[in-house]
């Protein structure tokens, strides 16, 4: 079965090469004591003027706020505030308070 997810973009954003965006992880992880599947399909949001970098990967549950920078190969599954730096895999915020312009 096929599980739907949406990927919004917002206006305004820098997206570079080899970016990829996945809703899915296609082959299901399942907890045998629960049954509940571990790694479900979910949404990826990104916000107005967000600029992402090469060769990074937005997963289910991707959130990123207005206004912030996602660094090269960085690894993005979780929800991140407006105005920050993100690197890293898994992503974190390395700067806050922060523009950018291109």
């Amino acid at each position: 079965m096929h599980e739907s997810a949406i990927i919004q973009l917002g206006t305004d954003c820098l997206i570079a090469g080899n970016t990829s965006f996945s809703t899915s992880h296609v082959h299901k992880i399942i907890d045998l004591d629960t049954g509940e599947r571990l790694n479900p399909a979910g949404d990826i949001i990104v916000g107005n003027h967000v600029w992402i970098s090469a060769d990074a990967s937005l997963w289910p549950g991707a959130v990123i706020g207005n206004d912030s920078v996602v660094g090269k190969g960085s690894y993005v599954s979780k929800e991140f505030p407006a105005n920050c730096i993100i690197v890293g895999a898994p992503a974190r915020v390395v700067r806050e308070r922060i523009t950018w312009e291109g």
